[in-house]
């Protein structure tokens, strides 16, 4: 038997998403912050986000490590959607190597 308390209730439309990221606790922040891969799960959150949220309190950010060869496509394709939403976005780029790695912030 599943105890309610730890386990998620099933989320049965994107408005049961709108309402529960709307309920968010921003622990004092003006902001939520949302990771964006630019992935399907991660697209249907943004548009959740987007409408629980003004564009000025939603911060999104996508993070190019470079481990792909399709890694700027899906750059370039994060940065269209994000223009669309005309949220604070940030995309960051990080080379990963062998003893280390090197940033950039756009």
């Amino acid at each position: 038997m599943s105890d309610s308390k730890t386990t998620p209730r099933s989320v049965n439309s994107l408005e049961d998403v709108v309402r529960r990221i709307a309920s968010c606790d921003l622990h004092g922040s003006s902001r939520l912050w949302l990771a964006f891969s630019g992935g399907v799960d991660s697209t249907v959150l943004l548009h959740a986000a987007a409408r629980a949220f003004e564009s000025d309190q939603l911060a999104v950010v996508h993070v190019n490590h470079g481990l792909s060869p399709n890694a700027d496509a899906w750059e370039l394709h994060c940065e269209e959607v994000l223009i669309a939403f005309r949220s604070m976005a940030r995309i960051w780029n990080s080379k990963v190597g062998k003893h280390g790695r090197v940033s950039s912030m756009k």
